[in-house]
């Protein structure tokens, strides 16, 4: 589908709809160039991401878990917690609010010691 010219338009929007990306990723131009292998590759480690089980003890993980998490999208946020919650006794999960899912451009060195400060520095500080 992204190699034919006739649905490549809608096989982007449906890509940018259900990943929620922003139209600034010239996707149109980019995915008619990736290789098929590269797709198969890909596929095979999305499926391998949603159907693979792991076996661990509830709060088993001893290490505190520091964690960004974008509450913009409701249903990955609550998934995303609930596993981060099952397998981590000690949870520190800070929401992110930006209008993007991926930064349109790197972020400053101000806006990461503003944004990310305080997480780095908990993470850094946390016994082993």
């Amino acid at each position: 589908m992204i190699h034919n010219p006739h649905t490549i338009s809608a096989t982007v929007k449906t890509l940018q709809r259900i990943g929620r990306l922003e139209d600034t990723i010239p996707l149109q131009e980019k995915l008619p160039h990736i290789k098929a292998s590269t797709i198969s590759v890909l596929n095979a480690q999305i499926n391998e991401i949603l159907t693979t089980e792991f076996e661990v003890a509830r709060g088993s993980m001893r290490r505190p878990a520091t964690s960004h998490v974008r509450v913009r999208s409701p249903a990955a946020l609550r998934h995303t917690l609930n596993i981060v919650h099952n397998h981590f006794a000690n949870v520190n999960a800070v929401p992110l609010l930006y209008p993007f899912h991926q930064p349109p451009c790197a972020f400053t060195y101000e806006e990461l010691n503003r944004d990310f400060y305080k997480t780095v520095d908990a993470f850094i500080g946390a016994p082993a």
